[in-house]
């Protein structure tokens, strides 16, 4: 698929009877944060999931001036628009900001759209949700990923990879990647 002169690429799983369903990853990801769910959904759905624009497969921004999320938005429309009915829009983080200015754009087009922000760990905290902040340590024993001095390092963005796309999704992935 062509977008401002951008090669984007579009994993793409099923082609089940039931509504196309949209993925949009999150900053740093690609379609791989997708491709459990792509694969549970492809007998039912036809599943779509784009490299947003200098992400996994898809060409690196190369537009004039600033790159911008409009530019993002248009890919995802563009396979919104693509679709043989109504689809349903899943998002995490800066992939939900995206879904959410397409669902905007498009309302007759969307079904649903799910999105979600799970970084918020200090809201996690305030909700005393006992499993949940199992899950937190048990993910995070060292205490390092939520510490500020470790955020963004190599170590930091591999645990992340691991923690929303499972265990050794970071190793599959490719050193371009």
């Amino acid at each position: 698929m062509q977008v401002r002169e951008h090669e984007i690429f579009v994993y793409e799983r099923g082609d089940g009877p039931a509504d196309t369903v949209i993925c949009v990853h999150s900053t740093g990801m690609s379609h791989l944060q997708w491709r459990r769910l792509a694969r549970r959904l492809a007998g039912e759905h036809r599943v779509r999931v784009p490299d947003l624009l200098s992400y996994g497969k898809t060409d690196k921004w190369r537009g004039p001036g600033p790159f911008e999320t409009r530019y993002d938005i248009e890919i995802v429309e563009r396979l919104v628009l693509e679709a043989d009915g109504p689809v349903h829009l899943v998002g995490h983080s800066y992939g939900g900001r995206v879904a959410m200015g397409v669902a905007a754009m498009h309302p007759e087009r969307v079904r649903s759209i799910a999105c979600f922000e799970p970084v918020c760990f200090g809201v996690l905290r305030s909700t005393e949700d006992a499993a949940a902040l199992k899950e937190l340590a048990d993910f995070d024993p060292d205490g390092q990923f939520l510490d500020d001095a470790f955020g963004g390092s190599p170590a930091w963005v591999e645990r992340f990879v691991n923690y929303w796309s499972g265990e050794g999704a970071w190793a599959e992935m490719s050193e371009a990647q």
